[in-house]
């Protein structure tokens, strides 16, 4: 870190100190309210839900949060998301129903959550929204390796999202436990030992994208562990991708006070006091937020029968009253605004900015009569992301503004009424803005409409 850096930084104080996100594993032992379980009659409504729901083969992301009326599961599924944001920073829930529930019924169940929760974000280059955690063969250190499809100990870190969801379908034979840490509390501890050294984890350090980056992207991206919006602390740490950056032409070589600053970081992670181990059982679900929480996995060893690998289900969402992250957060999550869709955002397809994003996910006017999940629906939608958009059904904009960012023309489907340009240009595929209509009150174009790169900006009138 430059001397300017650390000027800027000056020193660093304890924050969050006495928040509920600011925990010690003695304290979550002593207090399990951050444990929620679900009773028979809302298992029971899940159940029924998702064998109506189910149609084999047919895509997550055309499901819509309307297709699933889990009436009595809801007050316990909100009630530990708002622990996730507002308290401790982990939610447990328990009692799925695993045991009644094939495996595609089980993923679909976690995306139904997931639709009733927030808007999921995209977890990798194939812009996947869920994600199977199981064994593959993955070499997780590698310049490309993934933590969730190998079965190796992982470095403690964040996921690229608000809140992590990850749902147990099947344990390990040995192994696999969860680890988990506050990260408040561990930059407290290192203010009061090594201030030095928690200073510099507020300056820059450069993140691998594991070769998952948009045409527009870096391989690498600057990033703080640590920083401090409205007297909240936010990090962001995965040591994999910081090692994986150091191998790429362009990024400056951790000095020694960064190295040792790192290093007493996860030796903090994993004291007795500071790191909570639980073992996930077949029907629980774990809920992370990824701003005050970091996580870790200890490896396992898996089953020889096909049908009883360990198997868990994960998605990153944006709840829908998002927090504002600090400015430096976004090279990794593209929108820091309140109330926007943050987190990784599709290598193709739309990008939005925070106009079109609250638009898109109804971020503006919270849950309404949920719309499809790939186009960024808990409520009413406007334009969305992840390749799809959907026009509004009523009383909302008729008109999506697009602006192109390169050249190939995106395909758009018949039943869009016009396309004409706006502001001088004559052709779509050109770099400019552009104005769509829908015929139909409600119009979908799927992943296959951008060839070239292009976002909403804004909805008109």
């Amino acid at each position: 870190m430059s001397m300017e850096q650390a000027e800027s930084i000056g020193a660093v104080r304890p924050v969050g100190a006495g928040s509920r996100a600011a925990w010690l594993v003695p304290e979550l032992l002593a207090d399990p309210s951050w444990i929620f379980s679900l009773g028979e009659v809302a298992a029971g409504d899940m159940v029924r839900a998702i064998r109506r729901a189910h149609r084999p083969g047919q895509p997550l992301i055309d499901y819509r949060r309307d297709d699933f009326e889990f009436d009595a599961a809801l007050p316990v599924l909100r009630a530990a998301f708002a622990e996730t944001r507002d308290g401790r920073g982990i939610a447990l829930v328990r009692g799925l129903p695993r045991a009644a529930l094939s495996e595609p019924e089980f993923e679909l169940l976690t995306w139904a959550i997931g639709l009733h929760a927030g808007v999921p974000r995209p977890q990798g280059k194939a812009t996947h929204y869920l994600s199977a955690v199981r064994d593959i063969g993955t070499v997780y250190r590698s310049g490309t390796g993934r933590g969730y499809s190998s079965n190796a100990e992982l470095d403690f870190h964040t996921d690229g999202a608000d809140v992590v969801a990850l749902t147990c379908f099947n344990t390990a034979k040995a192994g696999g436990m969860s680890m988990v840490s506050s990260s408040v509390t561990a930059h407290n501890i290192m203010v009061a030992e090594r201030p030095d050294l928690a200073a510099l984890l507020h300056g820059t350090f450069h993140f691998s994208r594991q070769a998952e980056q948009a045409p527009d992207e870096a391989p690498f991206y600057p990033h703080p562990i640590f920083a401090e919006l409205d007297g909240r602390l936010h990090s962001r740490w995965n040591r994999n991708r910081i090692t994986s950056a150091q191998k790429l032409p362009g990024v400056p070589p951790l000095s020694a006070a960064q190295r040792a600053a790192i290093d007493l970081l996860d030796e903090i992670l994993r004291r007795p006091q500071v790191m909570y181990a639980m073992h996930l059982a077949p029907g629980d679900m774990q809920l992370l937020n990824s701003h005050v929480t970091l996580h870790s996995r200890t490896g396992f060893e898996d089953h020889a029968d096909a049908a009883d690998k360990r198997l868990l289900f994960r998605l990153w969402l944006t709840p829908p009253d998002a927090r504002a992250l600090p400015a430096a957060w976004r090279p990794g999550y593209r929108s820091v605004a309140a109330r926007t869709v943050q987190g990784r955002h599709p290598r193709s397809g739309l990008r939005l900015g925070p106009a079109g994003l609250r638009a898109a996910a109804g971020h503006d006017t919270g849950h309404g009569a949920g719309g499809r999940l790939g186009l960024m629906a808990p409520s009413r939608a406007g334009a969305a992301a992840g390749g799809t958009w959907t026009w509004p059904d009523r009383g909302m904009a008729d008109r999506v503004s697009v602006e192109v960012l390169s050249l190939g023309v995106p395909r758009f489907p018949r039943h869009v009424r016009k396309v004409r340009p706006k502001g001088g240009n004559t052709k779509l595929g050109v770099p400019g803005r552009f104005l769509l209509s829908p015929i139909s009150p409600q119009v979908t174009c799927g992943p296959a409409c951008g060839r070239g790169r292009w976002r909403s900006s804004r909805r008109t009138r």
